[in-house]
C-alpha cells in the first residue's frame, strides 16, 4: 500500500512539472508569436538654425510606416506648431530611427506608426544666438566679401530678395519702350529658354541681337539657379526711354519660387555712381542694417551686379542712384521643400 501511494505521488508530481514546463513553452511561444513594435535608437533632431536665433520653440507630429524589415518610410507631416518651421528637422531625424518591426502570429510585419518630436531650446540657447548674430554680421562686415563663402552656417543658404534704386532723374513714360523676356523652364524648373513676351523696339534692336540677348539672360539665369539652389529672376525688361534713371540689372534676385517664411534679412544700401556705358565708378554712403559701414567692405558686393546706364534727351549719361539691397538667410531645408511643392506645380 505504502509503495503504491509512494509510486502515486511521484506520478502526481511528474504530472505537475509537465504541466508547469508547458505553460512556460506556450508562454514564450506567444511571446514569439506577438511581439510588439520596438524603438531601439531615436535620433535627436539637429535644430534649425533661424529657429535657434529667432528663439523659436515647437512640436512636429510625423507619421510613418515601419515595414517587415525595419526601414522607416512613408514619412509625412499630419500637424506642427508653428507650420513649417521644424518639419524638415523632424523628418530628418525620423528617418534615421532604427526600429524593431511588430511580430505577429511569429512573423514581422509592417505597421503605422505616430510620432511626436519637440524641439525645445536648449540651455546654451542665448550664446549659441549671440555667436550666430556675430558670425553673420561679420559675413557682411568683415573685409570683402565673396559670395561664394557666405554659406556659414552649413544649413543656411543666402538668397538676395530685393533691389531697389532711386534716381533723381524721372523716367519719361509718354515715351518708354520695353522688351520684355521670360525664362522657359523644365519640368525639374532649371531655366533652358528665353521667351520675346512684349518687343515695343521696333527697329531698335534686330533678330540677331535680340538672340545674342536671350542667350546672355539664359547664362546668367542658369548661373544663379545653379548657386542659388533653384533661384533666380525668370524676368528681365530692356527699356528705352527720353530720361531714364541708371538701373541695376537684377537677374540674381530670388523671384523663381517662394521665399521661406523663417528668414533674416541683412540690407545693405549705397549711393552708386554709374557711368554712361553702364559701368560702376563710384560707392558712397554705405549702410548695413542702417548702421555705417566701411566702403571696401561692400564693394565686392555691388561688383557682382550689372548696370544699365541712365539716359537724358535719349542721350545717355552718367547718374548716381541710392539703392538699396536686401540679402536673405533661409533654411536649405526650407528651400527643398519648396522646391519639391513648385516642381509639383509645373
Amino acid at each position: 500500500m505504502k509503495i503504491l501511494k509512494l509510486i502515486f505521488s511521484v506520478i502526481l508530481v511528474s504530472l505537475m512539472y509537465s504541466n508547469n514546463t508547458l505553460a512556460t513553452q506556450i508562454s514564450d511561444d506567444q511571446t514569439t508569436i506577438n511581439k510588439p513594435i520596438q524603438i531601439i535608437e531615436r535620433t535627436s533632431p539637429v535644430y534649425p538654425t533661424l529657429a535657434l536665433a529667432h528663439q523659436i520653440e515647437g512640436w512636429v507630429k510625423v507619421i510613418f510606416t515601419v515595414t517587415a524589415g525595419g526601414d522607416v518610410v512613408d514619412l509625412s507631416v499630419v500637424e506642427a506648431s508653428p507650420p513649417g518651421v521644424f518639419d524638415a528637422a523632424a523628418l530628418s531625424a525620423v528617418k534615421k530611427f532604427k526600429i524593431s518591426p511588430p511580430i505577429k502570429n511569429g512573423a514581422p510585419t509592417d505597421q503605422r506608426v505616430a510620432q511626436t518630436i519637440e524641439f525645445e531650446l536648449p540651455n546654451d540657447y542665448q550664446q549659441r544666438a549671440a555667436e550666430f548674430d556675430q558670425q553673420t554680421r561679420l559675413d557682411i562686415a568683415d573685409g570683402n566679401i565673396d559670395l561664394d563663402m557666405m554659406q556659414t552656417p552649413d544649413d543656411l543658404q543666402w538668397l538676395i530678395t530685393s533691389v531697389v534704386s532711386k534716381s533723381k532723374i524721372k523716367l519719361h513714360e509718354r515715351s518708354l519702350k520695353s522688351l520684355d523676356l521670360a525664362i522657359e523652364t523644365d519640368s525639374v524648373g532649371q531655366p533652358v529658354d528665353v521667351l520675346v513676351m512684349t518687343n515695343e523696339f521696333d527697329d531698335l534692336l534686330n533678330q540677331e541681337q535680340i538672340d545674342a540677348l536671350k542667350r546672355e539672360i539664359l547664362f546668367y539665369a542658369l548661373k544663379n539657379y545653379q548657386f542659388f539652389n533653384g533661384y533666380y529672376n525668370p524676368n528681365y525688361s530692356l527699356q528705352v526711354a527720353k530720361n531714364k534713371p541708371a538701373s541695376v540689372v537684377t537677374h540674381m534676385v530670388a523671384e523663381s519660387m517662394p521665399i521661406p517664411d523663417l528668414r533674416l534679412d541683412q540690407i545693405i544700401t549705397a549711393d552708386l555712381t554709374i557711368d554712361e556705358n553702364g559701368h560702376l565708378i563710384g560707392i558712397e554712403n554705405t549702410f548695413a542694417n542702417a548702421e555705417p559701414i566701411d566702403i571696401h567692405t561692400v564693394q565686392d558686393i555691388f561688383k557682382v551686379f550689372s548696370y544699365n546706364a541712365a539716359t537724358y534727351k535719349y542721350k545717355k549719361k552718367q547718374d548716381t542712384i541710392e539703392v538699396s539691397l536686401t540679402m536673405t538667410l533661409v533654411q536649405k531645408d526650407h528651400i527643398e521643400s519648396i522646391k519639391s511643392e513648385y516642381i509639383k506645380s509645373l
